[in-house]
């Protein structure tokens, strides 16, 4: 976020503020089993004692209960916000873009540990705030995904990607296609290609970029590859939700 500290709830505040209706969230686990918005294993780079002063110690979140977690701050390089910003869990974000009309892109972060339980919990969550059809979500772990499915079949879901498309990410993706809800393809931005794009979109295969920080990059990327939405066909479920936007808040 540019405007407030990451991953907190003044970060999604500020988003909506700015008229973006779609944004991003990553979630770690604490030791008491709380879901929690973090983008690191630890909050050493975001957090800071009550006095403002760094840490020292590594702070990872699995070791840490929610409780704990809520003594520190974390208002990173805004100072403005010192003292006010605190971990923000999961469920008070989805109940915050429930109230303010704001999809979520949830990206599973952790590189072990999630399993059927945790799945459970969270998609208990968003079902409970009736809120399946304005969720995403991504993981570069396609058990992962797998797991959500189980409990949302119809699930929009995203798999994480930071290589160049080969047949055996064809492979991934239809290991991962349930005919239910829509599978995609979320690639980091320098491995896209036109060969990839034509493979995935002959396997009937939808993609988004990441990370694209402005217009002229998603242009030239686009120009690059020849990009054309109306060209990809359907593969199972499509999302007929919305139009999904060329960009949304990464906060």
């Amino acid at each position: 976020s540019d405007d407030a500290p990451e991953n907190t709830l003044e970060a999604y505040k500020a988003a909506v503020e700015n008229g973006y209706e779609i944004a991003e969230c990553d979630i770690r686990w604490t030791s008491d089993g709380e879901a929690v918005l973090l983008h690191d294993k630890s909050i050493n780079r975001t957090a800071r004692k009550a006095n403002g002063c760094f840490l020292i110690l590594p702070k990872l979140c699995k070791t840490m209960t929610l409780d704990e977690l809520n003594q520190y701050d974390l208002s990173y390089k805004y100072p403005e916000y010192l003292n006010k910003s605190k971990i923000t869990t999961l469920e008070d974000l989805l109940k915050f873009s429930k109230e303010n009309n704001l999809d979520l892109y949830i990206d599973l972060k952790e590189k072990a540990g999630f399993d059927d339980e945790k799945a459970k919990k969270i998609t208990e969550m968003v079902k409970n705030l009736e809120m399946e059809e304005n969720v995403t979500w991504i993981s570069t772990n396609c058990n992962y995904l797998k797991y959500v499915q189980k409990y949302l079949p119809k699930a929009r879901l995203g798999y994480l990607y930071k290589k160049k498309i080969s047949d055996k990410t064809i492979e991934e993706l239809n290991n991962l296609n349930n005919g239910k809800g829509e599978v995609f393809l979320d690639i980091k931005n320098s491995k896209v290609t036109q060969n990839g794009v034509d493979k995935l979109h002959n396997a009937g295969y939808n993609f988004e970029v990441w990370t694209v920080n402005n217009k002229k990059e998603a242009e030239n990327r686009s120009v690059q590859t020849k990009l054309s939405q109306t060209s990809i066909p359907e593969n199972g479920a499509t999302d007929s939700r919305k139009q999904r936007p060329q960009f949304f808040k990464r906060c």
